[in-house]
Order: C-alpha cells, then structure tokens, then sequence
C-alpha cells in the first residue's frame, strides 16, 4: 500500500479540488509543465534552486498562483464539496490563539485545515505558506463575501502580506477594536 499512498493522493487531488475547479496550473508534485513555468524563490534577498518533489508533500508542495488559486478559495466561500455538517465543523473554532496576536477582543484560531478569527467584519477564514523563499496568504470575509489572494517568492514577503492586508481590508494603521 506504501508504494501506491503518492498516486492516490495525487488522483484524489486531481479528482476531488484541481479538475473540478479548473486549476490547471496548480502543482504538487514534480510535472513537466512546473519545470516550465516554475519560478525562483528568493531568501534573503538571494534567487533560490528550485526542486520539485516526486511525490505530494500535502503540508508544503503546492506550486500555484493567485489566479488559480482564485476558485479554490471561492468554493471554501460557497462550501462547495461539503455537506453542511463537515462545512459546519470546517468553520468552527477547534484551537485558540492567544489574543495578544490579533486584534484586541477578536478571538482567533483554526478551524480544519484553515485559519479563522473574528473581525469587525465578521468571520474570516484563510491560509498561509512560508517555505523561506516563498510567502503567501489568503483571507475570505465571510460576510462580506470578498477576500484577498497574496503570493510572493520571497522571504521578505510576511511584512509585504500584512502591510497589504492592513491596507486593503481593515484599515490602514487604524487600531480597531470591538467598541
């Protein structure tokens, strides 16, 4: 079973999220295509080699940009593929962080497999990715039904994200609270 764990994640990929989105340029594991269309990474301001694995590695392989990634987060809005009682259980909170790294009276932690946390605009749920030489993430306002994708390939790219993400959602430098 060992040998044959790789290829069924990949069809379980391809078959359940990358084929019925239309991601056709997300990647997992080595292909000829990412060999084409696969850029450097930069860490510490220096371009990165990069490597691409035989094999899905579930917690760090996945090789995309925004525009693809843009329907995958969409379905996680609509629950597209869930049934209400694994979406229910998706959105809601199993961990908490401690306050003091988000927003003063906003409770913030993990649902399954995304990020969520309280806002003055509701429920917001997303993902990020630090692999050194590249940075990324991704927030959905519930509510609001809008969101952000940012990647970037580079390690200086978590101050770019948050400066974006103070920026373009909940207000530049404005301290918000739940008052």
């Amino acid at each position: 079973m060992g040998d044959h764990l790789p290829d069924s994640i990949q069809r379980l990929l391809d078959e359940e999220v990358l084929e019925p989105f239309g991601m056709s340029n997300t990647y997992f594991k080595r292909d000829p295509k990412l060999s084409e269309r696969g850029i450097s990474g930069h860490l510490h301001l220096r371009p990165t080699v990069q490597e691409y694995g035989l094999w899905p590695g579930m917690a760090f392989s996945m090789h995309t940009n925004a525009q693809d990634f843009a329907p995958f987060a969409i379905a996680l809005l609509e629950r597209k593929g869930l049934r209400p009682e694994q979406a229910e259980d998706m959105f809601s909170y199993h961990t908490l962080q401690p306050e003091e790294n988000f927003m003063e009276g906003y409770k913030a932690g993990f649902g399954l497999g995304i990020a969520l946390r309280d806002s003055p605009y509701g429920l917001v749920f997303g993902h990020g990715g630090n692999n050194g030489d590249f940075r990324c993430q991704f927030e959905v306002y519930d509510e609001l039904k809008m969101g952000y994708i940012i990647f970037t390939n580079s390690s200086t790219g978590g101050p770019l994200n948050f400066d974006l993400f103070r920026f373009l959602v909940e207000g530049e430098g404005k301290q918000l609270s739940k008052e």
